[in-house]
């Protein structure tokens, strides 16, 4: 409770400045007081600005702003170091003996680490008299359950013995004002022989003399420091070995209260877990003991050498919070602290980060413990690291992908070649026939008219072979990248001369080029001729008579961006993620002749480049291509 009003981040001005920065510091932080010194520790302090103090001096001087808060800051003040704050008798001298509303904390270094109002300090000490008073209540309530056991008791050493190994509490007042060590119970007002008995006794009647005087050295140490101590003892129960934790809190200056546990259930679980832990720590298995709420008690080695982390790094921890990432399967996770919350098993499988921030797989099985009172008391998981199966299965699954989709070209490739060979293949069939058939019958130009036909023909079926080769090569890797120094501005003015003598001016060609003239970069002109001309061969295509086609070229940061431009049908939104995709086709463009080639090679020579293409496109209003090139 103490800790909750204590201030553990206090501000700190240097003695040198104004007081209007103590004004706006306080108003910032919402605090009732400044520390004035050069840092925290305790021997650069040199005052304390409390928000009354400062309100006086602005209301009592006139060009208030201007002081120095050590001017007006209060130069004597207390200070508590933090290891007391557990002992309420030396908090409560602290609070006679200080004048002052505020105490400063010190740590073990004298590093000032909180600020305390005295009033909270003494709200919480009366809180606390009030909590003894109830606490000592109870206990004359539960000293009255046991008058009938008491009553059956004797003072020997045995039944002593007995008495302390039926309690799990048990709570003395132990006075050491006079030479013999005495003993009373916290309620006098009791009449029971039996209880009397035990009144103004000395330890001898219930331990040896070895037992007793040590018994009495802890009582004089608590006694000398005025302090809390705590300590572990065994006592001799029916000839077996009981286990008691104690803390014995000085009440005056010779007399203190001794509150003893029996944990002997608690040491034996111990022993247990210890046991536990040692076949834990042989197995290969990564294995993780934590308390009831989740966070690690205890890690095996294989945990350490498979997530990096030590115990000391993860003590107190709970794996979820440095485990897991970004990729971690949320569904999972949330399945796993559902059935945490729910305090029933949990199996799965679970991608995690080791520290150096490398993923590894988990199967994992967590279980709850439960003790002889159907208590919760840990949870146990035991961890298999299943990192290679799941890379075997992700090489599994690939292979498997990639002969679907293998299974689907051949399949998309079958239905295009087809289709796009028997156009060709049919109209060269029906010239040659008619060149055979009816030659004397057909005039010179006629015949002329049925040759021509028979080279288009041929011609769309090599260019068609041609795109097949070439994109089989690029996926089997088997394509050469040559890279040599050609003259960019000159090679896109040729391909366009050469595109419109084959449109017959059916298209505007504009062409921009910012760069050096006629400058020379290392590109593979082969590729280069493939990623251009297609693109071209697209924008002629898909764009409607006498429309303008625009081809940019910008050379600079040693690479080459160009810019293909239509204004034709444009490509929907739904393609767009297909579109490098060999005989992937846009729905708008199936009553148009193509392969669904052009722009899958497009795509290839220019990863071979190490390059990138990017597209815009809206239906109805045209398409630009961005192709970069480094060299």
């Amino acid at each position: 409770m103490l800790h909750r009003v204590i201030d553990y981040n206090p501000s700190i001005l240097l003695p040198n400045s104004l007081t209007r920065e103590a004004l706006t510091a306080l108003n910032a932080a919402d605090r009732e007081c400044i520390l004035v010194g050069h840092s925290h520790d305790r021997r650069d302090i040199v005052g304390l600005l409390t928000q009354a103090k400062l309100l006086q001096h602005i209301a009592t001087v006139q060009d208030w702003e201007n002081y120095s808060v050590e001017a007006i800051a209060i130069h004597e003040f207390t200070i508590c170091p933090e290891s007391e704050l557990s002992n309420p008798i030396k908090l409560s001298k602290f609070v006679e003996s200080s004048p002052l509303t505020h105490l400063l904390i010190a740590d073990e270094q004298d590093k000032i680490i909180g600020v305390l109002l005295v009033k909270h300090l003494q709200q919480i000490l009366n809180i606390n008299q009030e909590v003894e008073e109830t606490f000592i209540n109870r206990l004359d309530a539960e000293i009255e359950l046991q008058q009938l056991l008491q009553q059956k008791l004797h003072t020997s050493y045995t039944q002593t013995n007995a008495l302390l190994g039926a309690m799990s509490d048990i709570v003395l007042v132990i006075d050491l004002e006079t030479d013999n060590l005495k003993i009373e119970l916290p309620n006098p007002n009791l009449s029971n022989d039996a209880i009397a008995d035990f009144l103004n006794q000395t330890l001898e009647l219930f331990y040896d003399s070895a037992y007793s005087e040590w018994f009495v050295g802890q009582v004089k140490l608590a006694l000398k420091e005025q302090n809390t101590i705590e300590f572990e003892y065994t006592l001799l129960d029916n000839g077996n070995i009981a286990w008691f934790v104690a803390s014995i809190s000085p009440v005056s200056e010779h007399s203190v209260i001794w509150v003893a546990r029996n944990i002997s259930d608690r040491k034996q679980a111990d022993a247990e877990l210890a046991k536990l832990s040692l076949v834990a720590s042989k197995t290969d298995n990564l294995v993780v003991i934590s308390d009831r709420y989740g966070a690690i008690e205890w890690i095996n080695e294989s945990f350490i050498k498979t997530t990096q982390y030590t115990l000391a790094e993860v003590r107190g921890r709970k794996p979820g919070n440095f485990l897991q990432g970004a990729l971690t399967d949320r569904e999972t996770v949330e399945k796993m602290r559902q059935a945490i919350q729910d305090r029933v098993p949990f199996q799965g499988e679970i991608l995690n980060y080791r520290k150096d921030g490398k993923l590894y797989w988990l199967a994992l099985s967590i279980n709850p413990i439960f003790d002889d009172r159907g208590e919760l008391t840990n949870f146990i998981a035991i961890e298999s690291d299943i990192t290679q199966r799941k890379q075997s299965e992700q090489e599994v699954f690939k292979a498997l992908n990639k002969e679907k989709e293998l299974s689907q070209l051949k399949s998309d490739f079958i239905t295009i070649a087809s289709h796009e060979f028997r156009t060709p293949l049919t109209v060269i069939m029906a010239a040659a026939k008619l060149l055979k058939y009816y030659d004397d019958r057909l005039s010179q130009e006629q015949k002329q008219q049925q040759l021509d036909r028979l080279l288009r023909g041929c011609d769309r079926i090599l260019r068609l072979l041609e795109d097949i080769l070439i994109l089989g090569k690029a996926d089997a890797g088997k394509i050469e990248f040559n890279p040599a120094f050609i003259d960019l501005e000159l090679f896109c003015e040729e391909l366009l001369a050469e595109l419109r003598l084959s449109d017959g001016d059916r298209h505007d060609f504009l062409f921009t080029y910012q760069g050096k003239p006629h400058q020379k970069v290392s590109i593979d002109e082969h590729l280069l001729h493939h990623i251009l001309s297609n693109l071209l061969a697209n924008a002629l295509k898909y764009s409607p008579l006498h429309r303008e086609i625009e081809l940019d070229l910008q050379i600079c940061d040693r690479q080459a961006i160009f810019k293909i431009r239509d204004r034709g049908i444009g490509i929907p939104p739904e393609d767009m993620q297909h579109l490098f995709e060999a005989f992937h086709r846009a729905k708008n463009a199936n009553n148009i002749q193509g392969t669904g080639l052009g722009l899958a090679i497009v795509k290839r020579a220019v990863d071979l480049h190490s390059g990138t293409i990017s597209v815009e496109s809206k239906v109805g209003e045209g398409t630009t291509f961005t192709a970069i090139v480094p060299f």
